[in-house]
């Protein structure tokens, strides 16, 4: 349920925020001649819809706008009233193929024509010139053309009616236009079955075959379909306001003769009834309002009707409609949509839909919501959605689009052209515009900051740019730069700080970017010299020790590879393969290491065998890949004419299958290609390409040849030698080598040319494709060396981004290469000159020249030029390369994508805070003297690392006294003094721990186990000593017992969430916040402790957009809730809503007044850029002169808390003043905290009347630092007005955070414990506190008391982490401290979390059994927490019980040994009655005898 409900939340519509935010005011580059590198600029500033504009004169810089102009062509046709325009595409994938054309109508002489444009597919960044034109019907004023359709690349169809009347219908024409001078054209004429006239409709042509959607088979035609239908606002009667509810949809086919004609089969209203199975009473009322349908290449059918959903039918080989499955898409009307096939970074294919509704757009994956955007426009028919991969291009109706990025979920630009008349392509960010005049095309996407010089430039140099929100704020960046020449080896410093300015300690390893600027950056620590320094240790490159493997005889691999899990499951697992020369055997080893910066890798043989062929690094003969469950599939030529394929396991390998040719000269089999589910297999003396796909039950082969180039545009040599691409990740891009270029196409359904890149005719070449750029590694025994690297992350704009630097270094013969597929590493073979060394050069991909050779790695040997090195690398952010020189070296390697900096401060001081600086030293290998750069930065201690001062508890051992007796008893281990830290558990271990006659007994320790109930609980609340719990659906009752009493069934509907609860002190009245259908309603029950009644009515929804119900508070007959995202509050502007109630608990009656007051933002009067984000909240209540005041205490994640007043006037609920208190600035102030912080809970723990004022400390939580205890003072001279917040306030203590852990946005408080959910994304920790005591009549310490945990329980958690689970601290009847109940232990038989009860102490105990039979020992004690364990050891010390020795009992005599017993029996009694005597006295003392106590408010 948690997972599947928090996939619900984070794929939720966003609404779209209107200002900008600076997240980076500032980089310092360098930039180099000749290089063409662009910068986006959401990376500097970030917000929807910003309008940008570069503020600095300069020729060397050019911004680039989101719906960035790349070129223009002109034509003439002025007095044309466009009608259509359609793109040429590709059947099989819906690619466009670069061929457009418009239709519209001279209104001059009422003619009819098509101009047209024809464009090369490799040439998608020129404009469409549309200067050819065909006139294809004259002078004709009654004929309504209404839409244009390709039917091949020279063929094109026309979709015309002539008007009826009275008499007689409408007359639906066809026209075919085939190119040509002149042109041929021929109509075909039928009969309209409904219409007179329509003035909208749409058709499409579609060719594909019967199997592509499970109907036929694969030696049948193909289909070739026409589908015509009519919008619902283009029909007689109908508008864009009274839609027609009774629409159609025509087939017709393209028959053997090639002509179009009619079919007898409709898609319509009484098709649907059928298909959807509507019952016979809701037949009459059933509609048909279609606004639009798409074919999809396979021969889907989407249909988006108004109020329906989409439905899918496809078309069979009988021209039949058959309906395959209906997807919801809510109840709002829909306006447009648009499908398309969308894949993802592995290349894998999503059908992905998104729908424009009044207000909205929707985004659907594979029929699953994904997400959209809210209150975004306001549409009106006819509106226009496009979806190409990354983003969504939405018209409303009007001139007016906004263009979203559909993976990011924001809004990137609004644009309003002079014209309606655009396309999008689906597969490339790719728009034309077209007017009567003009042609243009735009590359979409973000906006950019583009640089490509031929000069070099002196000094530091600046260019800025800025962003201006729908606010009207503005945000400034700017890069300072300097163009430096080719082949320049300094270090240039660089302005942004690698490390944070806030360190927490313990901390965890940090990732750091470039410290400065230059080839090849070496870190050393700095001057540790110094007293008040961080240790920094920066880690990149090492050798790894390898265990479990012995390597065989460096000359006797002859193939070595590394294959990385592509599944990202092991973090830190490969597969390391080799083969011998000597026997042809391949061993495959599983290899592990634990971390990322793990010295030590652990290998265990995972297969053995033999292939027929020794392998050669250079060609491309054999491939693997690891499926899931570790199971991995080799494929190798076993001869000219074959390809086999293996499936091997840690058990066996066996065969899959084979590809098998004729043994024929043509059919020779050179090299091949694994990516993803395909293999690419080259077969030069075809001069072609076979692609396989699909291997079970039948595989399926494309053919990639000559033809296939000519037919897309291509006149190039097609002589095809080697296939390249990712086998990880996009997967669907090839890249063919032929003879002196290289395509490059996409293989979806069938192959699509993209571009055509040049190289060097009888070069040795590697290509290598990233994921934005591609390397292009040539090798020339005439033209020396060069790698290439161009940027293909626009499809239709792809371009030369520099050529690598080699700086000295000389490439070594043969070529040798490798590249890790998931980082863009690129590792090549070359020689140093000066040192005589062979190296590997490292080059990363997508980043400046100056800055791509990342690494040298020093082979300590040299190799000479002929001689072969084994080279393989693999791995994602931490990757794995294998080294062998065919000599006497083989090795493994650890590399890693980013450096990890390792700090250890030097020192920590007494307090909170201590201020170090880290110092590093940068150089490279020509670089002599090393830059040296330091950065302060601010030590928070955590406490977190436990210590244990033996000596200390030594002197203590005299404490440490059990009681020579039979009966049970329990040993305080009071851990002041000598311990330090935060230990969660601590264990036992002694001479009789063994037997468990000594146990240790923790702080946080089972009450109840959790089996006797399972249900998955969300939330809960304590009344008095008996608890009620939330489900989804129900709520349970708990006595004071611990036993389950009861179980009431909410009455909600189907796929409700219920989320929050809430209850009045006595328990009698319970409240319940679920989240159904996108509304939020409360559902109040009356309960007695043992049952539960639903009042009337039952629920009561929240009004004006309410989202989720994370956190219900009922107070003195008013309802608080809390709607916002309680995982991230930040996801939306959440509120808070105050409802006045009224309860009848006789008549079991309520009602809810509503709208009630909604304090959000515009409430607040908050800042554009501060919004209101609402966390969390509490209630105080105070009194004033006989009148009682309540103050709302309200957390916001973005720096501030707020206060809001409020009272009760005759009944009604009067709201005095609200202001806010910066809490960020306070803690910055006073101790330090990260930029990042977030604020979460807050609970008011105690307040005070002093005067005319109101002191009152409550905690407040955060995301990554401690928990804060903050004493805000009010004036409450005039409550009437309200009582605001004082300017100052203080810090009396503070929780320490656990380590790093982060927090989540749950806490619970009773009396002085709290407890806190901290996770470190795989576990959950419920963390208790013991609070200090406040006194606000006292005399404030200046000094902040750091507080530190007393225990905790911790589990990891089966499903995604979020807050929607159980935690509370309550009284318990029979236990004189609190209790926690939580569900955080997972219970694998039930698959559900159990709910546990834990008893609380400060102190850990030792629980003694049979202290008679037990002898004095000591006992040695591990106190542990996820970072660590210390050992202590303390002396037991036994004692005979206090009183007169009891008599003897005699060894034979049972009585006597009952008579034993009743003496113990009798002096435990008086024992008993002298000590409540005592404490009897000591209370009266306390609670009786004290005066003018402060007020204490109970937190809510």
């Amino acid at each position: 349920m948690i997972s599947a409900h928090m996939y619900l939340l984070a794929l939720m519509p966003i609404m779209v925020i209107s200002t900008c935010r600076t997240i980076q005011e500032q980089d310092h580059v360098y930039p180099t001649v000749k290089e063409y590198y662009k910068w986006e600029i959401k990376n500097f500033i970030e917000g929807d819809n910003l309008i940008y504009s570069l503020d600095s004169p300069t020729s060397l810089f050019q911004l680039e706008q989101p719906l960035h102009i790349i070129s223009e062509a002109n034509h003439y046709a002025h007095q044309i009233d466009i009608v259509a325009t359609r793109a040429f595409d590709i059947p099989e994938t819906g690619a466009w193929a670069n061929d457009f054309a418009f239709m519209g109508q001279d209104y001059d002489d009422y003619s009819w024509w098509i101009y047209y444009s024809e464009g090369k597919q490799i040439q998608m960044n020129i404009a469409p010139s549309f200067t050819k034109s065909i006139n294809f019907l004259s002078d004709n004023r009654l004929m309504k053309c209404l839409d244009l359709e390709y039917i091949d690349r020279d063929t094109f169809l026309v979709d015309c009616i002539e008007p009826g009347d009275d008499t007689k219908p409408g007359k639906n024409y066809v026209y075919i236009i085939k190119k040509g001078e002149p042109p041929i054209i021929t109509v075909k004429t039928f009969d309209s079955i409904k219409y007179k006239i329509v003035s909208d409709r749409k058709v499409q042509y579609h060719v594909y075959n019967a199997q592509n959607i499970g109907d036929g088979f694969s030696d049948e035609e193909p289909l070739r379909i026409l589908l015509r239908g009519q919008y619902a606002y283009g029909t007689p009667g109908s508008s864009i306001t009274n839609l027609d509810g009774d629409c159609i949809i025509d087939l017709l086919k393209n028959n053997v003769q090639n002509e179009i004609v009619e079919t007898d089969k409709h898609l319509d209203k009484k098709q649907l009834i059928q298909d959807l199975g509507i019952k016979p009473e809701d037949q009459e009322n059933f509609k048909f309002t279609l606004i639009d349908f798409k074919i999809m290449p396979n021969g889907d059918i989407y249909i988006l009707d108004a109020y329906n959903g989409v439905y899918i039918y496809f078309v069979n080989s009988k021209f039949e409609f058959k309906f395959k499955r209906k997807i919801d898409v809510g109840t709002d009307l829909a306006y447009a949509f648009d499908v398309n096939n969308k894949i993802d970074q592995e290349g894998i294919n999503h059908v992905h839909i998104a729908v424009v509704h009044q207000k909205s757009v929707i985004e659907y994956i594979d029929g699953i919501q994904k997400g959209g955007w809210l209150d975004a426009f306001e549409a009106k028919h006819p509106s226009f959605i496009f979806a190409s991969q990354q983003f969504l291009i939405v018209n409303p109706g009007g001139n007016t689009f906004y263009i979203y990025n559909s993976d990011h979920q924001y809004l990137i630009h609004t644009e309003t052209l002079l014209t309606r008349i655009y396309l999008t392509n689906p597969y490339e960010p790719d728009l034309i515009a077209i007017t009567n005049s003009f042609a243009y095309r735009y590359e979409v996407g973000y906006a950019r900051l583009a640089v490509h010089s031929y000069d070099a430039t002196l000094g530091d140099n600046e260019v800025k740019f800025s962003a201006i929100g729908q606010d009207k704020r503005k945000c400034e960046a700017s890069l300072k730069y300097q163009i430096i020449k080719e082949g320049d080896t300094n270090i240039y410093p660089v302005d942004h700080d690698p490390f944070p300015k806030v360190m927490q300690h313990p901390s965890d390893p940090i990732f750091v970017q470039e410290l400065a600027a230059g080839p090849n950056l070496i870190y050393t620590n700095g001057d540790d010299s110094q007293k008040d320094h961080v240790n920094v240790d920066i880690h990149t490159v090492w050798e790894l020790n390898v265990t479990g493997l012995t390597f065989p005889t460096v000359t006797d691999v002859a193939y070595a590879d590394i294959l990385i899990d592509p599944h990202w499951s092991g973090a830190h697992k490969f597969w390391f393969l080799y083969q011998l020369e000597s026997n042809k055997q391949v061993e495959i080893f599983e290899c592990t290491t634990k971390t990322q910066l793990s010295r030590d890798v652990h290998c265990e043989e995972h297969a053995k065998f033999k292939i027929p062929n020794v392998l050669n690094p250079s060609t491309s003969q054999f491939d693997w890949d690891a499926e899931e469950g570790d199971v991995l599939t080799f494929q190798f030529i076993e001869h000219d004419y074959q390809i086999s394929v293996y499936e091997s396991t840690h058990d066996q390998s066996s065969p899959l299958f084979a590809i098998k040719y004729d043994e024929l000269p043509e059919n020779k089999i050179t090299s091949f290609t694994v990516l993803r589910k395909a293999i690419y297999i080259v077969l030069p003396n075809k001069k072609e390409v076979d692609a396989w796909f699909g291997f079970f039950p039948t595989p399926t082969k494309h053919i990639i040849s000559s033809q296939t180039m000519k037919e897309q545009g291509s006149d190039r040599i097609f002589e095809p030698k080697k296939v390249f691409g990712n086998p990880a990740l996009k997967s669907e891009f090839v890249l063919i080598q032929s003879k002196d270029c290289i395509f490059f196409g996409d293989m979806r359904n069938t192959f699509t040319l993209i571009y055509i890149f040049d190289i060097i005719p009888g070069a040795d070449v590697r290509v290598y494709l990233g994921m934005k750029t591609i390397f292009i590694v040539q090798k020339s025994e005439t033209l020396g060396f060069k790698i290439q690297e161009y940027n293909y992350e626009k499809l239709s704009n792809i371009y030369l981004m520099k050529e690598l630097p080699l700086y000295d270094y000389v490439i070594q013969t043969p070529l040798t290469t490798d590249y890790c597929y998931q980082t863009g590493f690129l590792f090549v073979r070359a020689l140093d000159p000066s040192t005589q060394e062979t190296v590997i050069l490292v080059y990363e991909s997508d980043v400046l020249y100056q800055l791509s050779l990342h690494k040298v790695v020093k082979t300590h040997l040299k190799i000479n030029d002929g001689q072969v090195m084994n080279m393989a690398a693999a791995g994602h952010d931490q990757m794995y390369m294998y080294v062998n020189n065919q000599q006497n070296i083989q090795k493994m390697i650890g590399f890693l994508r980013d450096a990890i900096a390792i700090l250890q401060p030097s020192h920590l001081s007494n307090q909170y805070v201590t201020q170090l600086m880290a110092t590093v030293n940068i150089t490279n290998q020509v670089v002599t003297k090393p830059m040296q750069i330091s950065y302060p930065i601010k030590y928070i201690n955590t406490q977190t690392y436990i210590n244990i001062d033996q000596n200390e508890l030594s002197k203590q051992n005299g404490q440490f006294v059990f009681t020579n007796q039979t009966a049970d008893q329990y040993l305080e281990i009071k851990t002041t003094g000598w311990q330090s830290g935060q230990v969660i558990k601590y264990d036992a271990d002694c001479n009789s721990c063994e037997s468990h006659l000594i146990q240790m007994i923790n702080t946080i320790y089972h009450i109840t186990d959790g089996s006797q109930y399972q249900q998955h609980f969300i939330d809960g609340v304590a009344a008095g000593t008996e608890m009620i719990f939330q489900t989804s659906d129900s709520i349970i009752l708990q006595d004071a017992t611990g036993k389950w009493v009861g179980t009431h069934k909410l009455p909600v509907g189907i796929g409700a969430d219920c989320r929050s609860i809430t209850a009045t002190e006595d328990g009698k009245v319970v409240f319940s916040g679920c989240e159904e259908r996108g509304t939020v309603n409360i559902y109040l029950t009356f309960c007695d402790g043992k049952n539960c009644t639903a009042a009337t009515p039952t629920m009561q929804q929240i009004a004006y957009d309410a989202k989720y119900p994370s956190k219900l508070l009922y107070k003195d007959g008013i309802l608080f809730v809390l709607d916002n995202n309680n995982n991230d509050p930040q996801q939306y502007d959440g509120t808070v809503r105050v409802h006045k109630v009224n309860i009848n608990q006789e008549e079991k009656t309520w009602s809810l007044e509503q709208p009630g007051k909604i304090i959000d933002s515009r409430f607040l009067s908050t800042e554009p850029t501060i919004p209101f984000q609402p966390a969390d909240f509490d209630v105080i209540k105070y009194e004033v002169g006989n009148v009682n005041y309540y103050k709302i205490l309200l957390s916001s994640a973005l720096y501030r808390v707020w206060f809001v007043d409020l009272y009760f006037d005759n009944g009604t609920i009067k709201f005095g003043q609200h202001d806010k208190f910066d809490l960020f600035a306070l803690i910055d102030k006073n101790f330090a905290i990260k930029s990042h912080t977030r604020f979460y809970q807050i609970r008011a723990i105690k307040s005070t009347k002093k005067d005319k004022q109101l002191l009152t400390t409550a905690l407040i939580s955060t995301n990554i630092m401690a928990t804060y205890a903050v004493t805000f003072t009010y004036d409450i001279s005039d409550p009437f007005k309200g009582a605001p917040v004082q300017s100052d306030a203080t810090v009396p203590f503070l929780l320490a955070n656990y380590g790093t852990w982060k927090q989540l946005n749950k806490l619970t408080l009773f009396e002085d414990h709290v407890a806190i959910a901290y996770t470190n994304q795989e576990s959950i920790l419920a963390a208790v506190y013991l609070l200090p005591t406040i006194d606000h009549n006292a005399i404030q310490d200046t000094q902040t008391k750091v507080v530190t945990l007393i225990g905790g329980e911790e589990d990891q958690q089966m499903t995604q982490i979020s807050t929607q689970f159980v935690m509370t601290l309550s009284k318990d009847a029979a236990q004189s401290r609190p209790v926690l109940h939580t569900n955080l232990v997972f219970n694998i038989a039930q698959k559900e979390n159990m709910l546990i009860k834990y008893g609380i102490t400060d102190y850990p105990r030792l629980f003694i059994q049979k202290g008679d039979q037990i002898k004095e020992q000591s006992v040695y004690i591990t106190a542990r927490n996820d970072y660590g364990t210390a050992q202590a050891v303390i002396h037991l010390t036994k004692k005979n019980p206090p009183g007169p020795n009891p008599p003897g009992p005699d060894p034979d005599d049972d009585d006597s040994k009952s008579s034993s017993n009743w003496w113990w029996i009798t002096l435990i009694v008086i024992f008993g009655v002298a000590v409540m005597g005592v404490a009897g006295y000591f209370v009266y003392a306390k609670y009786f005898k004290t005066t003018n106590r402060p007020l204490h408010v109970q937190s809510y």
